[in-house]
Parts: C-alpha cells; sequence; structure tokens
C-alpha cells in the first residue's frame, strides 16, 4: 500500500526548514521531494506531519502550512498513482521532482514556437494585402534554402 511521510531534516532549531516528503510503496519503491515549504522544527510535529496543535502560532500560518501540505500530499499521490509503467528506471526522485515542479510551475515547460511560426500566426491573424503578405513570406521562403 502506498504512503506519503512528511518529514524534515535538521541540525539546528532556530531557524526555517524545508519539508519534506518520503513515497513508499512496498520495499523496492521510495521516493523523496525537497519542497518549498518552510516550517521552524520547534512547531513541527512529525507524527501528525503539521504543525503542533498546543503550539502558540499564528493561526493564518498555522492554516497555510498544513493546507500545502495536504495539496501536495495529495499531489504526489495522484502524480505516483498515475504512472503505470513497466520500466522502473524512470519512476525516480528526480521523476517525482520534475512531475512536481511542472504541476506547479506549467509556465515554465510551455512548448515555444519558432519566429516562422509566430510569423505565419501573426500574418493569419491581421488583415494584410495580398502583396504584403507575400512580402513577409519572402522571408520565410528565404530561411528554408
Amino acid at each position: 500500500m502506498p504512503t506519503v511521510k512528511v518529514f524534515i531534516r535538521t541540525t539546528s532549531n532556530n531557524k526555517d526548514v524545508n519539508i519534506r516528503f518520503r513515497y513508499s510503496n512496498g520495499r523496492n519503491i521510495q521516493l523523496f521531494h525537497k519542497s518549498e515549504i518552510f516550517v521552524n522544527p520547534t512547531v513541527f510535529d512529525e507524527k501528525k506531519g503539521c504543525v503542533k496543535a498546543k503550539v502558540v502560532f499564528d493561526t493564518k500560518k498555522r492554516t497555510q502550512i498544513d493546507t500545502a501540505i495536504v495539496e501536495r500530499v495529495k499531489l504526489i499521490r495522484r502524480l505516483c498513482d498515475s504512472v503505470v509503467t513497466e520500466d522502473k528506471t524512470i519512476f525516480n526522485s528526480e521523476w517525482l521532482e520534475q512531475s512536481i515542479d511542472k504541476e506547479l510551475h506549467p509556465e515554465k515547460y510551455k512548448e515555444t514556437g519558432s519566429f516562422f511560426q509566430y510569423l505565419d500566426e501573426f500574418l493569419t491573424i491581421k488583415k494584410y494585402s495580398d502583396w504584403r503578405v507575400s512580402a513577409f513570406n519572402v522571408v520565410n521562403h528565404l530561411y528554408w534554402f
């Protein structure tokens, strides 16, 4: 049965650290993810995977951190459960990091077209005369020769 464990790694208690996640499914699959969610180790409950209930802490920030943790656990489970492949070599922590980054920041992975694709799109959107379109297409045809 797949599980996602929330934990932190630290040597000092006076500065905020990243919250980490471990996805495990049996003995053979263990994937790790270091999130950009920060928490002070003195207020984090590792057993429950959230901010300690009896610690004096800002309510908005507590809710924000706990919600972010729950959402990240859901994201990790959804991504890992959606992978059905025979090739287990691609199913590693690097794959998990990249998949999470694609989900959280899709604008970084947006495919960009070439100049000539944008030129063709520009010419179809704008209403230019035929002789002007042919003049623009000269640039496009010079590229292909």
